[in-house]
């Protein structure tokens, strides 16, 4: 399954277009407004993800909407060598190392949010892709990042 499927719309922003894209909403006219009750923001563990916690921050007021943010965090996945699938099981000091970073980020977020009237926060022992892909139901807008890519030149 495609992790962006056919229900998930993605608001994709990188840090020259957070503020313009904020205010593009706000320009609109009222019979051009959207509507939005509930709206998710991933908030990634691993990479910096703070210009797009803050354009998330900034969104629910302006439509009176609820935040939800989502962290997954996966533990080391199974891989193949010799054309043998390899999984290990994770050890309970991996489990509890890993739900402590998603703890971390979840009490920074909702102190972030602390202004929003509804936040939310929902983390799993995941790859990230895949909750936010199975959460994304519960939001009338996703906000997710691009994934980085380097290019030799």
């Amino acid at each position: 399954m495609d992790w962006l499927g056919a229900a998930l719309v993605a608001a994709t922003v990188t840090t020259a277009q957070s503020e313009s894209s904020v205010d593009s909403f706000d320009r609109r006219k009222p019979e051009e407004a959207m509507s939005f009750t509930t709206m998710m923001v991933h908030v990634d563990v691993e990479r910096d993800c703070e210009q797009r916690v803050q354009l998330a921050l900034a969104l629910p007021d302006r439509f009176q909407a609820a935040l939800i943010g989502v962290a997954g965090l996966a533990l080391r996945p199974a891989f193949a060598s010799g054309g043998v699938v390899v999984y290990r099981q994770p050890t309970d000091h991996e489990c509890c190392a890993a739900s402590a970073r998603l703890d971390d980020k979840g009490k920074k977020f909702r102190a972030q949010g602390q202004h929003l009237n509804q936040v939310e926060w929902r983390t799993a022992l995941e790859l990230p892709y895949e909750l936010v892909s199975r959460e994304a139901r519960a939001a009338d807008l996703v906000i997710v990042g691009a994934r980085q890519t380097v290019r030799n030149v």
